[in-house]
């Protein structure tokens, strides 16, 4: 079973100079939005202010943000500047952020209150798994050699195969191993949390990888480091989360600019 991927993200290009006229493009051309699902990205909503262009997008799981930002910049020129007169084009600096139905502070509550939820019949087994828990503070977005910051949180969820049923013991190397494959695979871990058969965790990630890299890139490296390659099912969860939800963005672009029908 392949895994489930929810993935929403926010971009915002600035321009090179303030362009009074870009409301006007803030509906974006069927040309535009044909060549951008051809990337894999659908575009939700977008708004164009007088210094900068937004879009919020949903994407493939396989496409890396780091492409994704080169994308919608480039698209976006190649669209605007042979029918937006006065158009400055686009200066280097940008923000990429994801979104999510829920918020990091909801999905982080979430996380941390899933053992206690739970339903374990021994005492002993629910205490020694309360204490694998990970926390972190916050800690600083990726920025790129262009000016770029990339600001994306994912909850992940990995289940093991065949809903195997982790001892305390076994269940400690895997939240120990979880952590360790974390920093090797290039993600920041703020939240993990160990359940008898799947893990929760909440993860800054970097740019240079789709959402499906990430899990098999923390799979492969958490399995080599307990001792089990196979130990991992084919499933899981990859979902972006946000500071503030979705709907909120879309709301917003609704508002000021474009929303595609139906959402």
């Amino acid at each position: 079973m392949p895994a489930l991927h929810k993935l929403n993200l926010g971009w915002t290009g600035h321009f090179a100079e303030p362009w009074p006229g870009a409301a006007v493009f803030s509906t974006p051309s069927p040309e535009l939005l044909r060549a951008l699902a051809g990337d894999g990205i659908v575009v939700q909503a977008a708004r164009f202010t007088e210094v900068s262009a937004q879009m919020v997008v949903e994407l493939s799981e396989d496409i890396p943000s780091r492409l994704l930002a080169q994308r919608l910049k480039g698209r976006l020129q190649h669209d605007l500047k042979p029918r937006a007169a006065g158009f400055p084009g686009f200066a280097r600096n940008f923000l990429l952020r994801t979104l999510g139905q829920n918020t990091k502070d909801i999905v982080t509550a979430y996380i941390r209150r899933q053992v206690g939820r739970s339903d374990l019949v021994d005492p002993l087994y629910r205490e020694r798994l309360q204490a694998l828990c990970f926390h972190s503070d916050e800690g600083a977005p990726f920025r790129s050699s262009h000016a770029g910051v990339h600001d994306l949180f994912a909850h992940i969820v990995l289940v093991a195969g065949a809903r195997y049923r982790m001892s305390s013991a076994e269940a400690r190397l895997v939240f120990d191993a979880l952590k360790s494959a974390c920093l090797s695979t290039g993600l920041t871990p703020y939240e993990i949390s160990m359940m008898p058969d799947h893990a929760h965790l909440l993860v800054r990630y970097p740019p240079d990888a789709g959402a499906e890299q990430v899990i098999e890139r923390l799979k492969v490296a958490s399995g080599k480091l307990f001792g089990r390659s196979a130990f991992w099912s084919g499933g899981g969860y990859f979902g972006t989360v946000g500071p503030y939800p979705l709907r909120i963005a879309l709301d917003r672009n609704r508002r000021d600019g474009w929303c595609r029908p139906g959402l």
